[in-house]
């Protein structure tokens, strides 16, 4: 399969049907977090304050998040570039055991059980790709900053 031998060499591609070449996107802004640079991720105000609020999983609903993501950026006018067959092929990519690990590390109010942010990520040896982000409820405790202090945080745990 080439887009998994693309993203085993840390080139995240979108497949494309009109095209037999898969583009590779490249953004004129490119971010890119240090995390050898000592944080502290988690002395937010917000995830002390709101931290029994949420409950953290990783691939509860990898599909069904991933869903929401691309549902939530074409409702926004972002674009949706999350096609089927993307979400099919990372889906293919996350069950399988190999270098390539593909993830969706989910944030759920407790009181609702509802899904409020996602990140949707890819990672080989030391290297993590978040490909895309969403916050679907958006309310004074921030959950989607919540999710990324608290990843940032478990990035720097695991070695990253």
């Amino acid at each position: 399969h080439m887009l998994r031998k693309l993203w085993l060499n840390a080139c995240f591609t979108l497949p494309s049907p009109r095209s037999p070449i898969t583009t590779c996107p490249n953004p004129i802004n490119r971010y890119c977090l240090d995390l050898s640079k000592s944080d502290h991720w988690l002395r937010s105000k917000k995830v002390r304050r709101h931290k029994n609020d949420f409950a953290l999983t990783v691939n509860k609903d990898y599909k069904g998040s991933f869903l929401r993501c691309r549902d939530l950026h074409r409702d926004r006018g972002e674009g949706c570039w999350i096609t089927p067959g993307l979400v099919e092929a990372l889906d293919e990519c996350r069950q399988d055991e190999g270098a390539l690990k593909v993830c969706s590390v989910e944030l759920w109010e407790k009181s609702s059980g509802r899904l409020v942010a996602a990140v949707m990520s890819l990672s080989v040896g030391d290297i993590f790709h978040d490909y895309t982000t969403a916050t679907f409820v958006r309310d004074s405790r921030s959950p989607g900053a919540i999710l990324s202090k608290v990843l940032g945080h478990l990035l720097v745990e695991c070695g990253f």
